[in-house]
C-alpha cells in the first residue's frame, strides 16, 4: 500500500498512509497475537483486536466511498464484493463460535482473514494488468472530448 499509492489520493480526504501504517503495525500484530498466540486463551488481546478490527473495517467503508468516486468501476464493485464476503465470513465465524463449532469457526474466521489477500489481487490486477485508472482524469477527458464535438 505504501509503495504503490493510487493516483486518486490527491483528491480524497481519506487518510491512506495512516490507514496503511495502522494495518501493518497495529492491526496485523494484534490479529496475530489474538488469533495465533492466544487463540484458545481468554485474553484482553482479543478485546483490543476486535476493537481495532471494527475500527479498521469502518475505515474501509470510507476508503470504499473514495474508490466509488475515483477508481475504475470494476475495482470499486470487486472491492465491495470482497467487503461483503468478508462481513459474511465474519458473521458466520461468530455464529460458529456461539455454537461451539470449532471447525466451523476456524473455516469462517480464516476466510475473514482472506479479505486483505483478496484486495491485493483486485488492486494488483487493476493496476498492473489493466493499467492504473483515474476516474477524475477520465471524466475530464470525456468532458473535453464532448465539448469538441459540439
Amino acid at each position: 500500500m505504501i509503495a504503490n499509492k493510487p493516483k486518486w489520493l490527491h483528491r480524497s480526504n481519506f487518510p491512506y498512509a495512516k490507514y496503511a501504517y495502522t494495518l501493518m503495525f497495529v492491526q496485523g500484530p494484534l490479529s496475530f497475537s489474538a488469533d495465533y498466540l492466544n487463540m484458545a486463551n481468554d485474553s484482553f488481546i482479543h478485546v483490543i483486536d476486535k476493537f481495532f478490527a471494527s475500527f479498521m473495517f469502518i475505515m474501509y467503508l470510507w476508503r470504499l466511498a473514495s474508490l466509488f468516486h475515483n477508481a475504475r468501476p470494476s475495482n470499486f464493485f470487486l472491492q465491495l464484493a470482497a467487503f461483503c464476503f468478508a462481513l459474511f465470513s465474519f458473521m458466520n465465524s461468530q455464529d460458529a463460535q456461539e455454537l461451539n463449532d470449532v471447525e466451523g469457526f476456524k473455516f469462517w474466521h480464516n476466510l475473514w482473514h482472506c479479505f486483505p489477500l483478496n484486495l491485493i489481487v483486485i488492486e494488483g490486477h487493476d493496476r498492473f494488468i489493466l493499467g492504473e485508472y483515474d476516474a477524475q482524469e477520465e471524466n475530464e477527458k470525456s468532458a473535453i472530448a464532448n465539448k469538441k464535438h459540439f
